[in-house]
């Protein structure tokens, strides 16, 4: 059974440490430690990465075949490599045409049953990121498991605009994964951080799972459960869209006018919304009278050009705040 990990290129890989390693290895040999009983470890690496460690006990001087042993072992866990490589490669490039849109409907099905994924049954998504080069996600190999493990595959993974994406079934505890996941991304940079979906099923499960599980993602570093996604978290967690941008535009007359006076039409802006736009509830809110908040709200107005008693405007001015994290 193969772990969660970056595909489209490598699983993620497991530290694999022998039992008490700083004791077994010598800083100046990288095969004896001449104080630890006659114990040889030779690593063994794939991509320059060690992966794993042949241990042999001898009663006379290391034996000169032992590399050659350790060579054969690599370039058979090599050869296993390669071979999820090219199947996440391919699933890769199928996840990423099914989280942009680029297929649809029963396509979708037909594409994800080819590579052992039943859109019948729940999935819960994935998503990992790290501050890390994206060519080093593919080039990670996988842990020792993964590439010892000759069964079926029952967690597929990928790699979708520079985020790894593993397909969790939804009998399984997606948290310890998750858990698994950010502490191997931890080993690649920093500020890891991994998302859970929700559990969705049907040929829209592993789109809208995406979208949950990397909104979860704004939360910050670690394992963040993702609540039921939104028309305005979605829009909010797209990096296609200068949402940020057109907000800070709406809302910098109030950000300026705020610093130059020491005002509070952010402020008040954010306790509006926050009592359902009842003048009311917000001049309590603020501890203003209520001729004050009309003052601020026509300030508002003024220096935004938008219209509070437009529900359009309104919604213009909400989302400008939400896009900010000023709510």
């Amino acid at each position: 059974m193969e772990e969660p990990a970056p595909a489209g290129g490598p699983a993620t890989p497991r530290s694999p440490k022998p039992p008490h390693h700083q004791e077994f290895r010598d800083p100046n040999s990288p095969s004896v430690d001449p104080g630890s009983s006659g114990i040889t470890v030779t690593p063994i690496e794939i991509e320059q990465l060690e992966v794993a460690y042949l241990c042999m006990r001898h009663s006379s001087a290391p034996t000169p075949v032992t590399p050659f042993v350790a060579g054969l072992i690599g370039l058979e866990l090599a050869r296993r490599q390669a071979i999820l490589t090219g199947r996440r490669e391919l699933l890769g490039q199928v996840l990423d045409d099914v989280v942009h849109g680029v297929i649809a409907g029963p396509e979708v099905g037909r594409k994800l049953r080819a590579h052992g994924i039943d859109v019948a049954a729940t999935i819960r998504v994935l998503v990992g990121s790290v501050d890390a080069d994206p060519q080093k996600l593919r080039r990670v190999p996988w842990s020792l498991d993964a590439l010892l493990d000759e069964g079926d595959d029952q967690i597929r993974t990928g790699l979708v605009d520079d985020c790894v994406v593993a397909l969790v079934p939804g009998d399984r505890d997606a948290a310890p994964l998750a858990d698994q996941l950010c502490r191997q991304l931890n080993g690649l940079g920093a500020n890891a951080s991994v998302g859970i979906s929700q559990p969705h099923t049907g040929a829209r499960a592993v789109r809208i799972g995406f979208h949950e599980a990397r909104s979860a993602l704004q939360v910050g570093r670690g394992v963040h459960a993702a609540e039921g996604l939104s028309v305005a978290s979605l829009l909010l967690s797209s990096a296609d869209t200068p949402v940020k941008d057109v907000a800070r535009a709406t809302l910098q007359p109030l950000l300026d006018y705020d610093k130059d006076h020491d005002g509070a039409l952010i402020k008040t802006l954010c306790a509006y919304f926050a009592s359902g736009c009842a003048p009311q509830s917000t001049a309590a809110e603020l501890v203003i009278h209520r001729n004050g908040l009309q003052y601020r709200l026509q300030k508002i107005e003024a220096l935004t050009g938008q219209d509070l008693s437009s529900f359009h405007d309104r919604v213009r001015l909400w989302m400008s705040l939400a896009a900010l994290d000023l709510t």
